[in-house]
Parts: structure tokens; C-alpha cells; sequence
């Protein structure tokens, strides 16, 4: 999946419910592995999906 931010903030009007769903709940995994990634230097996380 590319990095593509929240361009549809009200939903992707490509995507059906399921897979809207799906891809924003991957998005929050995402981000939380970010917020609780302890951190000492600037660091850059991949845009590939968390496991």
C-alpha cells in the first residue's frame, strides 16, 4: 500500500464500507506503533503495514 494520508477525510469513495474500514483501522494501528516507539534521534517509520 502507498502512503496516502487522509485525502477523503469523510470516507474514500473508491473503497466500500468494508475495505474503508479496514484501511483506516490499519492506518490507527499504524500510528500507534509510532506514538509507543520510544525514541532518541530523528526517526523516519515505514509506511508498510504493522503486523
Amino acid at each position: 500500500m502507498s502512503t496516502r494520508g487522509i485525502p477523503f477525510p469523510a470516507g474514500d469513495p473508491e473503497l466500500g464500507p468494508e475495505q474503508e474500514r479496514a484501511w483506516r483501522r490499519q492506518l490507527l494501528q499504524r500510528a500507534l506503533h509510532a506514538v509507543a516507539t520510544p525514541v532518541s534521534e530523528p526517526t523516519v517509520f515505514d509506511a508498510d503495514p504493522v503486523q
